[in-house]
């Protein structure tokens, strides 16, 4: 199964251990912006399943938009790239004290829109044989919010 296609009912592979304080530190981020809930899947330096729950009670929605919330799309690039910094920095050649800053997107195009109750669940997966990695993200029905594009860090 490559990165588009449906997702089946989630059969979750074993994950590999992940250190929290240690990536913690590594990440530059902490809450409130931290927009991650869970990993759920991960092959060092090849591919990263994680699960960011969006709920209500997160502070954007005040302002975004009252009385009808809808995720804004920044924070599903911030998700997407917190998510992409963790892949490289559980690569086997990433330097122990190594930090990852996002620089640039291109091309990223969004589907659909998330709403309070959504779980996005955001993939990254190596893509060797055209260079680099793709993404994508799915909402809890599975249907594509956001996918293509390209980050550089």
């Amino acid at each position: 199964m490559g990165i588009g296609d449906e997702v089946p009912s989630p059969q979750y592979s074993p994950v590999t251990v992940l250190n929290i304080p240690i990536l913690l530190d590594r990440l530059c981020y902490r809450q409130p912006s931290f927009l991650v809930d869970a990993i759920t899947e991960h092959e060092a330096g090849r591919r990263l399943v994680a699960v960011k729950n969006v709920t209500v009670n997160e502070e954007f929605f005040q302002g975004h938009f009252p009385g009808a919330p809808v995720l804004p799309g920044v924070m599903m690039l911030e998700s997407l790239s917190q998510v992409a910094a963790m892949l490289l920095l559980h690569r086997e050649d990433a330097p122990p004290n190594a930090r990852v800053y996002l620089r640039g997107i291109n091309d990223a195009k969004f589907r659909r829109q998330v709403f309070p109750g959504d779980q996005l669940t955001v993939r990254w997966a190596d893509r060797s044989a055209t260079r680099g990695y793709a993404f994508d993200v799915v909402n809890r029905k599975q249907r594509t919010v956001m996918r293509g594009g390209h980050l550089s860090w």
